[in-house]
């Protein structure tokens, strides 16, 4: 991504929308794992939404201002686990 685009995707509010994607993405995995079930409605895994949630979280936080809107969502204890 080029520096101009983290700015859009930020004025965008892409990094809420991103965040809650991880977060959900994160309970659904939960869900499932207590139910030993590996895939939504849609054959989707939410493993690889996880993943891409986080790799684009990852990159979208090379911009400063962007790195301090997703602290504030507090979805980094997510990127560790």
């Amino acid at each position: 991504l080029s520096p101009n685009n983290l700015i859009v995707l930020r004025e965008n509010d892409s990094i809420p929308k991103l965040a809650q994607l991880l977060i959900r993405s994160h309970q659904e995995l939960q869900r499932q794992a207590s139910k030993m079930d590996s895939n939504n409605n849609n054959n989707v895994s939410f493993s690889d939404i996880l993943e891409a949630s986080v790799g684009a979280l990852h990159i979208i936080a090379k911009d400063p201002s962007n790195r301090i809107i997703i602290r504030d969502l507090d979805c980094i204890p997510l990127f560790v686990r």
